[in-house]
């Protein structure tokens, strides 16, 4: 495996659940057998910058959802840490003459247990709830295996996706009422996370 290639794009029908899923799995053990040198934390390293712009702003919103990021970047320091992808969501598999393939290799670093897996989910679990059949085929992968780990590796990743997105919207380069609508939703959704198991 390498961490960069040109791939033209081409026209392939769409990837089904089950499909997307197998790849992400292929994914992961990929990045299980990289023994390349990473840096640690790679991605989360946007989220402490994210931060630093926030605690500028006056919005109980964002308050809330700072007082769950300072929380967690201390449990993050303390995780055991393994080779990722970093920011492993459908949006970034791409189409080639050798059938969908994963792009967006720039924050390839050491992640938290099931990081690909929490970044792969995330956002549907956030709009859509932890019925939606994507979530659930994730978390019946995982059943059998570290569910704390991937339950603090999902919440990371909701903390992660509205506070970058935001700080980036709210600077003029991204999508406000898409960073707003994470915004809404992260708040309930890590109420959620904190008071049950996904597998409940």
């Amino acid at each position: 495996m390498t961490l960069w290639e040109y791939i033209e794009p081409v026209s392939l029908p769409p990837l089904n659940g089950k499909q997307a899923i197998n790849m992400l799995n292929d994914l992961v053990k990929a990045m299980s057998d990289f023994k390349a040198p990473l840096p640690p934390l790679g991605v989360w390293r946007n989220v402490n910058q994210a931060a630093d712009y926030l605690y500028s702003i006056k919005d109980d919103r964002i308050s809330r959802l700072l007082s769950e990021y300072e929380e967690v970047n201390v449990m993050i320091r303390n995780e055991s840490l393994y080779p990722a992808h970093g920011d492993a969501h459908r949006g970034n598999l791409i189409p080639s003459s050798t059938g969908w393939r994963w792009a967006d290799f720039e924050d390839v670093s050491l992640m938290p247990k099931f990081w690909d897996f929490a970044s792969f989910i995330g956002n549907t679990a956030l709009f859509h709830g932890l019925k939606h059949a994507v979530v659930q085929s994730v978390l019946q992968t995982i059943v059998s295996q570290d569910q704390p780990s991937f339950q603090f590796a999902l919440k990371a990743r909701i903390i992660m996706a509205p506070m970058t997105n935001l700080a980036s919207a709210l600077q003029g380069h991204g999508d406000l009422d898409f960073a707003q609508a994470q915004l809404e939703r992260a708040n309930e959704f890590l109420v959620i996370l904190n008071n049950s198991s996904l597998w409940d």
